[in-house]
């Protein structure tokens, strides 16, 4: 049986034995698209019709707070950033017990496309007039357009109280 091949040397045939599937090497965003894939074998002809759709996981999940010692009580803003993914995710922010904040926060979503490689830049704040140490630690979670988790980070707010706790002892340790 001879097999013939037509266009982007990146697509083959594969499980020919068990019924053909199509893979696709090393996709890049231009691949996204319709397609048409035909295979014609001893058992006759077959035409499908389908679409891709590429993604990118999002990864460099950052996460800061404002100011960074934060008082109990006080005001304060949470950070969480992540960039690399397609195509626009989202962020949620959850505290210690779980509840879920990310109704209290603002996303910023950047779409970026650098020599045809497309990326959207995740940016959200969670704002408190009055924050509740008691509430931390905060968990930022990311997921893709799928609402499928691409990462998470532990946000551990650092309390000014302590930081000054801290700086006395070791000034005094000094003396």
């Amino acid at each position: 049986v001879g097999l013939e091949r037509s266009g982007d040397p990146r697509f083959s045939l594969e499980n020919l034995a068990v019924g053909p599937s199509l893979q696709i090497y090393e996709t890049m965003f231009s691949d996204e698209g319709k397609y048409q894939y035909r295979v014609i074998t001893d058992s006759g002809a077959k035409e499908i019709q389908f679409s891709i759709s590429v993604t990118a996981k999002y990864k460099d999940l950052i996460t800061s707070t404002w100011p960074e010692y934060v008082i109990d009580g006080g005001p304060a803003s949470l950070y969480c950033n992540a960039t690399g993914g397609y195509p626009e995710g989202f962020i949620h922010w959850f505290d210690h017990s779980g509840t879920n904040w990310t109704i209290n926060s603002e996303l910023t979503k950047v779409p970026k496309n650098i020599n045809g490689v497309k990326s959207v830049a995740l940016s959200s704040k969670l704002t408190f007039k009055s924050i509740n140490l008691g509430l931390a630690p905060f968990r930022c979670i990311v997921f893709n357009s799928k609402y499928v988790q691409d990462g998470e980070n532990t946000l551990k707010i650092a309390s000014a109280i302590s930081s000054n706790v801290t700086f006395c002892a070791k000034a005094s340790e000094r003396v």
